[in-house]
């Protein structure tokens, strides 16, 4: 990773309101090419808001979204969907189609662009990736909670874009498929392209995570390396009970965990 990596999404200023309340509040985020940058916060932080923003999703009340330097909005929604992929926290498929045919849909912003060998190649290592090979021919509904989640986030790898916007992937996951999900995120930022995950875990933050930007009520508290925004005095603010930053031997990143009481 270079030093001053280029900024793949930035959003300056950005406000966010409906009706009266205020979800985001002159927010400064950016995506780095080359990074994986991991947004925390609590419950009602603007997390998923400002990742849809930052897709231009999401019309900012005030403020500027940028994507490869040229305002969100001057693309239009097919430049959009070749140049970022988004996943939603959940993906709703009303109709019985077959893994294999959910995760095509991703290579469908390159239907005039792309042979069929790119397509089935993309296909296939999305699935690869994600573990749902062997799903392939599964018809979607009758897949778990878990596998539904790898097989959406398959769908987003397949549409191969330099900039992946990723609400809450690991969210349904057991453990073994969360550092998966959590290692594919992050070769991929590895590999130069921008990754940007809402998480809640913020241990996974700390491990995968190139830069962390914490949210509180639609502000940015702090931004910058896992070490330095992962403060105990800072987090039991935020979240409003007592945090714990454990350092383990032999392990590189923290352990963040809340104080319990028996």
């Amino acid at each position: 990773m270079s030093a001053v990596a280029t900024a793949a999404a930035e959003m300056s200023a950005v406000t966010v309101r409906i009706g009266d309340a205020v979800i985001l509040d002159q927010l400064d985020l950016a995506a780095r090419d080359g990074e994986l940058l991991a947004i925390v916060g609590p419950n009602g932080a603007g997390k998923s808001t400002a990742l849809h923003a930052m897709a231009g999703d999401v019309v900012p009340t005030a403020g500027t979204v940028t994507v490869a330097g040229r305002p969100a909005q001057q693309w239009s929604r097919a430049q959009l969907a070749r140049h970022r992929a988004v996943l939603p926290q959940d993906t709703q498929i009303a109709f019985p189609f077959r893994v294999r045919e959910v995760v095509e849909m991703g290579r469908a912003p390159w239907s005039r662009v792309a042979t069929a060998d790119q397509d089935d190649a993309a296909v296939a290592a999305a699935l690869e990736q994600t573990d749902t090979a062997h799903l392939a021919d599964r018809r979607y509904p009758t897949l778990s909670g878990g596998e539904r989640a790898r097989v959406a986030l398959a769908r987003v790898l397949a549409q191969q874009t330099p900039l992946l916007l990723l609400d809450e992937p690991t969210a349904a996951l057991d453990v073994r498929h969360q550092e998966l999900v959590m290692a594919v995120a992050r070769r991929r930022a590895e590999a130069g392209d921008a990754v940007v995950a809402v998480l809640h875990d913020l241990s996974v933050a700390a491990a995968y995570a190139n830069r962390i930007a914490l949210l509180s009520a639609g502000r940015l508290v702090a931004q910058g390396l896992p070490s330095a925004v992962l403060d105990p005095v800072v987090l039991s603010e935020v979240y409003e009970h007592r945090i714990e930053v454990l350092r383990v031997p032999g392990v590189t990143a923290p352990v963040i965990q809340p104080t319990r009481r028996r």
